[in-house]
C-alpha cells in the first residue's frame, strides 16, 4: 500500500537544535490533517440525518477524501 501524500507540514518552523548543526525543521501538523480539520464542521452539518445524528466514521473519511482532493488540486 502506498503512502498518502500528506502535503508536507502545514505550519513548518525552524529552531536552533542546540548541537551546533544549525537549524532543524519541525513539521507539526501535516497539510492533509489541517485541510481535513478545516472541513469537519461543514461535513458534520451536511451529514446530519433527520434525527440530528451523524456518522463519525463517514464524516472522518469524507474529510480526508476532501483533503486529498485539495492536495491534488494544488499540483495544477
Amino acid at each position: 500500500m502506498s503512502e498518502k501524500n500528506d502535503g508536507g507540514p502545514a505550519f513548518p518552523f525552524s529552531h536552533d537544535d542546540h548541537d551546533g548543526h544549525g537549524n532543524t525543521l519541525c513539521d507539526g501538523m501535516s497539510l492533509r490533517d489541517y485541510f481535513a480539520a478545516q472541513s469537519i464542521h461543514p461535513m458534520i452539518q451536511q451529514s446530519r440525518g433527520d434525527d440530528g445524528a451523524w456518522d463519525p466514521v463517514a464524516v472522518a473519511v469524507g474529510c480526508y477524501v476532501l483533503a486529498d482532493a485539495m492536495i491534488e488540486a494544488r499540483k495544477q
